[in-house]
């Protein structure tokens, strides 16, 4: 499947994570719990899918309180 790149405008491959390494397209901002996109795939595929919608935002954030801070 593809999508558009917000960042180019160009149509793209999102994401697969069976052939792909998630750090190569993507970064966890741990203060902010926000995934980034760093290539056109990963922008495309942060977009595309909602990764930072607010429910998945709020329940990232509480996860990473728990993993960081025991």
């Amino acid at each position: 499947m593809t999508a558009v790149d917000p960042g180019t405008g160009q149509t793209v491959p999102l994401f697969h994570p069976r052939r792909e390494a998630w750090d190569e397209h993507f970064v966890l901002e741990t203060a902010t719990g926000l995934i980034a996109g760093r290539t056109p795939t990963g922008r495309a595929t942060v977009e595309r899918l909602g990764v930072n919608a607010r429910q998945a935002l709020t329940a990232r954030v509480l996860w990473i309180a728990l993993r960081w801070h025991p």
